[in-house]
Order: C-alpha cells, then sequence, then structure tokens
C-alpha cells in the first residue's frame, strides 16, 4: 500500500475515532511499528495530531478529553477564575497568557472566533489554542524552563518588549499583605514584570489561597496591576487591604 494511501486512511480514523493505536495501525496496514510511527510523525507535522503513548489523537480530542476529565475543587477554582477573565476580552485584542495552572485555563477556554492575537510564553497554553482557525498564535521563545513548558529570561524579554498588547493574564506564587507579588523562581520574575510592562492592562489570576503570603521574589506591586481576579474563598478584609494597596478585586463565582 502506498503511504498516501495509508496516510490518508489514519486521517480517516482519526476524524471517526478521534484517536489511533500503533498495534492497531500495524495489523490494519500488514506493516512495520517503524512505518506505523514515521507515518504518525509525518501527519504531527503536517495535521493537527499529536502523538501520545503507542498512538495518536487529534489535538481538538486532546482538548475535549481534558475538558470533560473530572475535576476536584482545586481544579473547578482555576476554571472559574478563567472564565472570568475570559470575560474581560473583547474581539480582535493582543492578548499576552503567562505561564501558570491557571492562566492555562484562560487558553483553554478563549473563544475561538475572536480574531484574537494571542502571545505566550508558555508551550502547554500555545498548544491549548494552536488549531483555531481565528485566532493568532505568537510563541514567545527563550530559555526553556522543563518544569512548567514556558520560556523565561533575557531573550524572552526582549521579545515581549517589542509587542503593543491590550490585555495580559498573569500567575503567581502569593500575594502578600503589603501588595507584593511573587514568584518561586528567579528566572520568571524578570519575564512576568516585562509583560505587564508590555501591556495596557494586567490582571493577576489567583487563587485565595494565595493570599497573605510570600514566596522567593517578587516581581511587582499590585498598584500596577488593573485587578485580581480571585475565587470565593478570598477574605474581605483581603480584598479591602488589596483595594488599600492600590487595586481592584474581581471575585469569581
Amino acid at each position: 500500500m502506498l503511504r498516501e494511501t495509508r496516510l490518508k486512511q489514519i486521517m480517516d480514523l482519526l476524524h471517526r475515532e478521534g484517536r489511533v493505536e500503533n498495534r492497531e495501525l500495524c495489523k490494519l496496514f500488514g506493516v512495520s511499528d517503524m512505518t506505523v510511527r514515521r507515518d504518525l510523525e509525518l501527519l504531527v507535522e503536517e495535521e493537527d495530531v499529536v502523538r501520545t503513548r503507542g498512538g495518536a489523537v487529534l489535538k481538538r480530542e486532546m482538548r475535549r478529553q481534558t475538558m470533560e476529565r473530572p475535576m476536584d475543587e482545586h481544579e473547578r477554582c482555576k476554571e472559574r477564575i478563567a472564565r472570568k477573565a475570559i470575560g474581560l476580552i473583547a474581539p480582535g485584542q493582543r492578548i499576552f497568557i503567562d505561564a501558570g495552572t491557571t492562566t492555562r485555563w484562560v487558553g483553554r477556554l478563549m473563544p475561538s472566533d475572536g480574531h484574537n492575537v494571542i502571545a505566550t510564553n508558555n508551550l502547554a497554553v500555545a498548544m491549548e489554542i494552536s488549531d483555531y482557525q481565528n485566532v493568532t498564535v505568537l510563541v514567545i521563545g527563550g530559555e526553556l524552563q522543563g518544569s512548567s513548558m514556558s520560556c523565561f529570561g533575557s531573550l524572552t524579554e526582549e521579545q515581549i518588549r517589542r509587542y503593543k498588547l491590550d490585555i495580559a493574564f498573569i500567575g503567581a506564587a502569593a500575594i502578600d499583605d503589603e501588595g507584593f507579588v511573587y514568584t518561586g523562581f528567579t528566572s520568571e520574575a524578570g519575564t512576568k514584570g516585562c509583560i505587564i510592562r508590555s501591556a495596557k492592562k494586567s490582571y493577576l489570576l489567583v487563587e485565595s489561597c494565595k493570599f497573605s503570603q510570600d514566596n522567593l521574589m517578587n516581581f511587582c506591586h499590585v498598584g500596577a496591576i488593573e485587578a485580581i481576579i480571585t475565587d470565593s474563598g478570598v477574605s474581605p478584609e483581603v480584598v479591602e487591604r488589596m483595594e488599600q494597596a492600590g487595586t481592584k478585586v474581581i471575585i469569581a463565582d
């Protein structure tokens, strides 16, 4: 069988089933595992296909499985915060999505028809929106931090400074009672500060448990932020302190 014929049949299976497995393709086509692997690698390059352990899936199927996977309250909280953030986006805006588990939810929930330009230094966020037809994705490069699959450092900051952004969504490890915002990695501090300076409006996306805490290095004060988006677990006392420090607090329902 010609490779072109196999590739077409594999894509037909993916569109019908959502995923394929190497061993089943070997039986179907009577070819070796190595041949199937080469076929799938070619589809990854040319189609909306992602390799998995022992097979491949369509990108949209991977997103669907992620969205439908049972969530604990911690993940539901992140989702609610992200949904509140999405409500601040207007069509056609230039948006930065920072690295972080909560900000990644913004990528998952991003409208696919808004004709937005999305810049991100996080590879996972870029994957979430890479197959949206009416969204332009700009991946910011630099030194890759493997644990977060994000780029930081001087090369990353140099690229960010060239952009004029309408809105940025920033993650943080902690916010203390004086309003200083922290990250747990020194390499992230300069990059996060650079994002804030490049955006007309920046929003911190943090869970309520991160207030009245500190961490390794602060990268800004809340006075430089348009607002903090957090969950309903935040106390009235914390809200008052943040407002006195110079920013608004938006509570996700």
